[in-house]
């Protein structure tokens, strides 16, 4: 607070005061108004009022304080002319007060009374400018309206309502309607008449503040003042803003129904008081118990927990409390399945005492998922091929069973705590080029081989297969390492045979096939796959391969290539699995010649056999000719 003491001694001698004056004005001691004179205190913003009503001036000419209402000049006026007064009829007694024809005795009565007029006056002026700002001082807009609806008196929060600049002096005198507008105030109004004519208080409603375009909030109370005949000259109107309580409220309520729009449900409670402060409807979602049941006996919610699971927390069922942290247990929902249920509880303080408070969520799904999630990851741990999980980033392995390191001779834990290990440590140099070009097109073939070096150096080949889902590969391996020697061997022995003049073929006398069909009539459900068949006995039938390779192959060569007189013979060895080491039949071959086939058998391990087949039509004529 600023105050001007020079300016306080100026108008003190404008106005023609003492410093005596003064004090007995403002009922402060003469001391008191020196100090104020010579900066040796700072006089109260009351007694600060107090000057300029006695100087007919405002706060703003003395002090920083925005201006009040005075008297103005004729308040001092009045003041002076009745101290003159009072100095003149003193003067009159002390000058004949010892004349005995002189009686002066209605003088001293009219002196006496006149200054206790003058002190009541003085007390009352005093109380006055005391409770003018004691009300300019709160924090509520208050004004004083009378019959006509005329405005009588404001305070500070009334004038920050209006333009700047503008004083209570430009609004005493006028109507509230002529300043806001009746659009402004027209719900106010109707309350002001009704206390007009009723002489009935209204306290706290709630209605729009003038000059704000209804975007602040208050709440209006009236009290009427009467006269002597209780009739209604004026009003005190007070009107409290609660714009900032109104919007906590809306924002509070907004917050409410998004909570209880959610599938989790949010609570607050004081621990130890059997009370929900609150209890979002997400709990009938989860429980099926609606909020009020369990607000009504919070027992309620901790019985539907299943025994065993509550006793790990080694707490009282139904009158013990869970310290914060997260819990997992199972309930029993209402329709009677079992739910999993994800507790998570805080703790705070709020007005001095400890409130507990959290959210409960459905973990179902999840549970079910992670049930399925490890039982996947046992099955995929039982089997022999490698398989691994990681994302399309090559960042992370999310999974790796434990083929893995019986195929690689590493453990599983090297390839989660590096990805590029498998690239890097594993992955065959000449192969290495391909999967670069797989990893920058994001696209790798179904199937296909590489070559990988396990822990011990030993080079393997695998078939490895990729599968994609969204963001996901899942790749499974296989160690083909003999298969492809095996097939090597094979492709170099099957280019041999091709190249010998005898037909060499070889079939399966195993049950399981690729395809059931049954060859041959009355064959007691045997099946046969010829698995190999080189040139030299597509040579001797002049049929085209495909014909005794397909499915129906050896009932092509029964029905199509052995000659009929033959054809008994013949099908009787294949039903009865059991062939001649060596036999001779004749075939018809695709050019309708009939030729002479000698057939040696050689039975392999397990089910397989071989046979060698040599055309010696030619043969036999020869010899038949040396015959005769």
């Amino acid at each position: 607070m600023e105050i001007d003491r020079d300016k306080i001694r100026s108008f003190r001698k404008k106005n023609k005061l003492t410093v005596t004056q003064v004090a007995l004005y403002i009922g402060k001691s003469r001391n008191t108004v020196t100090n104020w004179e010579q900066g040796k205190s700072i006089p109260e913003k009351t007694d600060i009022f107090a000057l300029a009503h006695l100087f007919g001036i405002s706060m703003k000419d003395i002090s920083n304080y925005e201006n009040l209402p005075s008297l103005g000049k004729e308040n001092i006026t009045k003041q002076k002319e009745q101290q003159s007064v009072i100095e003149e009829i003193d003067n009159i007694i002390k000058k004949h007060g010892n004349i005995p024809d002189v009686s002066i005795k209605p003088l001293k009565i009219i002196l006496n009374e006149n200054r206790r007029l003058v002190s009541t006056n003085r007390s009352l002026s005093k109380t006055n400018m005391r409770l003018k700002s004691v009300i300019s001082s709160i924090n509520e807009i208050i004004y004083i309206k009378d019959g006509n609806r005329i405005l009588r008196n404001v305070n500070d929060r009334f004038l920050d309502l209006l333009q700047a600049g503008l004083t209570s002096e430009d609004v005493i005198g006028s109507k509230a309607i002529d300043i806001f507008g009746r659009r402004e105030i027209e719900d106010i109004v109707i309350l002001e008449n009704e206390v007009f004519e009723t002489g009935k208080s209204i306290a706290d409603h709630q209605v729009k503040i003038p000059g704000s375009f209804g975007k602040k909030q208050g709440l209006i109370s009236i009290e009427p003042i009467l006269d002597e005949n209780d009739e209604v000259i004026e009003i005190a109107v007070s009107i409290k803003d609660i714009s900032d309580i109104v919007e906590n409220a809306e924002r509070l309520n907004l917050l409410e129904r998004i909570i209880n729009s959610l599938d989790v449900c949010v609570w607050i409670e004081i621990p130890y008081s059997d009370k929900y402060e609150f209890l979002s409807k997400g709990i009938e979602k989860i429980t099926g118990l609606k909020p009020e049941e369990i607000i009504n006996d919070p027992t309620k919610g901790r019985s539907i927990i299943l025994d065993e699971d509550f006793e790990k927390f080694k707490v009282d069922k139904l009158t013990g409390y869970l310290d914060h942290g997260t819990y997992q247990f199972r309930i029993k929902h209402k329709d009677g399945s079992l739910r999993w249920i994800e507790n998570t509880i805080y703790r705070d303080y709020y007005k001095g005492k400890v409130i507990n408070y959290g959210i409960n969520e459905d973990i179902t799904k999840e549970k079910e998922a992670e049930n399925i999630n490890q039982l996947l990851k046992r099955s995929l741990d039982g089997i022999c091929d490698a398989v691994f999980l990681k994302n399309k980033k090559n960042t992370k392995y999310l999974f790796v069973n434990k083929a893995v390191e019986k195929l690689y001779g590493y453990s599983r834990k090297i390839f989660y705590d590096d990805c590029n290990f498998w690239f890097e440590k594993c992955l065959h140099e000449d192969d290495k080029k391909n999967e670069l070009k797989y990893r920058k097109k994001e696209k790798w073939p179904v199937k296909h081989n590489v070559r990988i070096k396990d822990s011990k150096g030993k080079v393997k080949w695998i078939e490895e297969r990729v599968f994609t889902w969204g963001n996901y590969f899942l790749i499974m391996e296989k160690d083909v390492t003999n298969r492809y020697y095996d097939e090597l061997r094979l492709s170099f022995l099957s280019s041999a045979l091709n190249k010998a003049k005898v037909g060499v073929y070889a079939f399966d006398k195993t049950k399981w096939t690729s395809k059931p069909y049954k060859y041959i009539p009355h064959a007691r459900g045997k099946r046969y796959n010829f698995l190999f068949l080189n040139k030299g006995a597509v040579n001797i039938y002049g049929y085209p391969i495909e014909k005794l390779m397909g499915d129906k192959g050896l009932e092509f060569w029964l029905n199509e290539c052995i000659h009929p007189k033959d054809r008994e013979t013949e099908e009787k060895y294949w039903v009865d699995s059991s062939w001649p080491k060596k036999r001779s039949f004749r075939i018809i071959r695709s050019d309708g010649k009939i030729r002479t086939v000698e057939s040696h058998i050689y039975e392999g391990e397990e089910d397989y056999s071989f046979v060698v087949e040599t055309d010696v039509t030619d043969l036999l004529t020869e010899k038949n000719k040396n015959k005769l």
